[in-house]
């Protein structure tokens, strides 16, 4: 894999009132925080923001971008997880096809396995031998 180019994770939700203008800002930031690298980042107060919105304190706007932020750091704290999940359970079906594929070659006498049995029971042997993971 190639090398991040964001925000090291995971990130947090964090909403804080600004009295000064009776703003609210919610924002997202790292929760492990490396100074030097995330100078970027870098606010006046000393905090370190991935994203910040600034709003009015009202009650449904407080809720409403504090959701959106939750299901952003929700969703990017998970992405590099739900991706190889996602990659595993693509091999996993590309094994399941290539075993459907040679059942339906046994059952249509296509292709020929063990010759003592029947093209039924050389097809579901193999299903069989793909629903365990390809293992013996």
């Amino acid at each position: 894999m190639s090398e991040r180019k964001h925000t090291a994770l995971p990130w947090k939700v964090v909403s804080e009132p600004n009295f000064d203008n009776g703003n609210v800002y919610t924002s997202i930031q790292p929760v492990n925080v490396d100074e030097e690298a995330m100078k970027p980042l870098a606010m006046m107060s000393g905090e370190f923001h991935v994203c910040r919105m600034s709003h009015t304190a009202a009650p449904w706007r407080f809720y409403y971008h504090r959701a959106n932020a939750a299901f952003i750091v929700e969703a990017c704290n998970s992405y590099y997880t739900m991706r190889e999940a996602i990659a595993s359970k693509d091999a996993e079906i590309a094994l399941l096809r290539e075993a459907m594929q040679e059942a339906c070659d046994l059952l249509a006498e296509r292709k020929y396995g063990s010759p003592a049995r029947s093209p039924g029971h050389n097809a579901r042997v193999t299903l069989e031998w793909a629903m365990k993971g390809g293992a013996a």
